[in-house]
């Protein structure tokens, strides 16, 4: 099963029926549309959108469709628990008929009743949305951060069925949810702060720092979780569950099979610093396995392990395979030509990767130029760093022959690589034809004048580069004032 792009897919991930990510051409339906009610219903009870999580959409679908839900939220009615999951349930078979949603919510609202009662089910598709434009809390604002690009800003369901597509549009839109009165629904929590929440969670935080500090990390995942679950925690809360930062020692070969574990149980967290740690070849391999399984993980800094090529190439694997991986620092890790040509393979079968870190890492010609080729096929890489590989001219010239071809790069750092003055002229050559590049570092490269001043000729046919640095070579001081002076003509005419 593989999840793509070119899936004709509308509306934000979350609410859409996950056989759409599956099969492109799977044909939406009422089914289709109780699955989305039934998020709904959990995003009433919880007072936040869901898989607020996830920045990527890619990394989302792929979540959704290996069966992962929301959890409930603690207080929230039993019945009324059972009733979302029924609505969402994998198999659209399984769903539960309109008519069925209306009897339990009636049951569940005693006190108040909404006294509807229809044996027509298209009748009764309908009435669930009166029911929610009863108790849908006043205003739900869904956070940017939910997803970094909604796929689009067309309605959440689409299909060609007024039924309930038609209500939904009525009723919500991507950005916003509003209605006339909270959910009333017994035991749920107060939005009233007490002193004692507020001790309970301080002491919870306490707790976790007092784990982090012992490499106790699957304690530390399980109270975060105990955090998020309180409907009093605070936004640095659910930012401190999702990035963690275990530099320098905080972790190290000891306390990795924690790390491990937690890692395998993982819900939220999503961004991982482990630079310093020496984990070296055998702790690697252990993060590798984890990587080829974590579908929650997103960016993740293994920067001074001391790897080596063997640990390159065990990462590389599990690059093949990781769907959720957007970032990965990879800089002074000893990676060597080997690690550099496995790395180079993974980057043409990987979808999700988006900048990548390979700077101090000795990748020499050989590595050099099959990472270079690697950019004729990889459309997903925006940040790449390549510095201090001492990678010389000829990988210089076909980098640039990549780049003249290749439509997503927009920042390339190529600091001391000794491309010399041709290898400065092959990069004006990238500047005429490239049209994505906003940013390219050439620091410390011995380009001579010659260089310097064909890539100031180049900036002059250029119409999207904004920063340009040429410093620490000796392009001279007549080459330097060109490559400035087109670049602030380029921010003026662009102001």
């Amino acid at each position: 099963m593989s999840v793509t792009s070119s899936s004709n897919i509308h509306g934000i991930p979350a609410y859409i029926e996950p056989k759409c990510f599956i099969d492109p051409k799977y044909k939406r339906n009422k089914k289709s549309d109780i699955y989305s009610f039934g998020v709904i219903l959990w995003e009433i009870s919880s007072g936040k959108p869901p898989f607020q999580t996830f920045e990527f959409k890619m990394a989302l679908c792929y979540h959704i469709t290996q069966g992962n839900r929301e959890k409930p939220i603690k207080g929230t009615p039993p019945q009324y628990v059972e009733l979302y999951k029924q609505c969402w349930d994998i198999d659209p078979s399984n769903r539960l008929e309109a008519k069925s949603i209306l009897k339990t919510l009636n049951q569940l609202t005693a006190d108040k009743p909404l006294n509807i009662s229809t044996t027509n089910e298209q009748l009764a598709e309908k009435k669930i949305f009166k029911v929610l434009n009863r108790f849908i809390p006043a205003k739900i604002k869904s956070q940017q951060e939910t997803l970094n690009n909604p796929i689009t800003t067309e309605p959440l369901i689409k299909n060609n069925e007024p039924s309930l597509n038609q209500e939904i549009e009525a009723h919500i839109n991507p950005l916003e949810i509003t209605t006339s009165s909270p959910l009333c629904l017994p035991d749920t929590v107060s939005s009233n702060i007490s002193p004692q929440d507020k001790n309970v969670l301080e002491n919870i935080r306490k707790e976790i720092y007092k784990c982090i500090g012992q490499g106790q990390f699957l304690k530390t995942l399980e109270l975060y979780e105990e955090i998020l679950k309180n409907s009093q925690h605070n936004p640095d809360d659910r930012k401190n569950a999702s990035t963690w930062d275990l530099s320098k020692h905080k972790c190290g070969l000891n306390n990795l099979n924690e790390l491990i574990k937690a890692l395998c149980k993982n819900n939220t967290l999503t961004s991982l610093n482990l630079s310093e740690n020496n984990l070296r070849l055998e702790g690697e391999k252990a993060l590798a396995d984890v990587l080829c399984k974590n579908t929650i993980l997103t960016s993740l800094n293994l920067s001074k392990n001391n790897l080596g090529s063997k640990g390159g190439k065990a990462l590389a694997d599990a690059l093949c395979k990781n769907t959720t991986l957007t970032s990965l620092n990879l800089s002074k890790n000893n990676l060597g030509s080997k690690g550099g040509k496995a790395l180079a393979d993974a980057l043409c079968k990987n979808i999700t990767l988006t900048s990548l870190n390979l700077s101090v890492n000795k990748i020499g010609s050989k590595g050099g130029k099959a990472l270079a080729d690697a950019l004729y096929k990889n459309s997903m890489l925006v940040y790449l760093d390549f510095s201090y590989n001492n990678l010389g001219s000829e990988v210089g010239e076909a980098l640039t022959n990549a780049l003249c071809k290749n439509t997503t790069l927009k920042n390339l750092v190529f600091r001391y690589n000794n491309i010399g003055s041709e290898g400065g002229k092959a990069f004006a050559v990238v500047l005429r034809k490239n049209t994505t590049l906003v940013s390219l570092d050439l620091e410390n490269n011995n380009i001579e004048s010659e260089g310097g001043n064909a890539l100031a000729n180049a900036l002059l046919k250029n119409t999207t580069l904004k920063y340009l640095s040429v410093k620490w070579n000796m392009v001279g001081t007549e080459a330097a004032l060109r490559i400035e002076n087109a670049l602030k003509s380029k921010k003026r005419r662009k102001a």
